[in-house]
């Protein structure tokens, strides 16, 4: 397979998983906040495992778009972003299946 197709691949897919991320988080910040204050202490840690993993897997997914855009000047580049989509896809899985099971 060419570079340029690997890029466009890894840049596209990248960014569509971090939009796609981007609303889960803001989902669990809006049932975070639905909480009155004094039920906002016993769910916090909960919110907050939530939160950190998909913030993890959103800055993963912007970091391997990065690195697919810089791809085209250091080839190496390109797979060092597929490393990073991987992660971001492996953390997408875990906080849903960790909100699947919570259920």
């Amino acid at each position: 397979m060419q570079n340029q197709v690997v890029i466009e691949l890894v840049f596209s897919g990248a960014t569509a998983l971090a939009g796609l991320i981007l609303v889960f988080l803001g989902s669990v910040l809006a049932a975070f906040e639905s909480y009155e204050e004094v039920a906002k202490s016993a769910v916090r840690s909960k919110y907050r495992w939530r939160a950190r993993l998909s913030l993890g897997g959103f800055l993963a997914a912007l970091l391997a778009a990065g690195f697919a855009f810089g791809g085209g000047f250091c080839p190496i580049m390109i797979w060092i972003g597929v490393g990073f989509l991987v992660v971001a896809v492996g953390l997408t899985l875990f906080a849903a299946i960790q909100a699947v099971i919570e259920i």
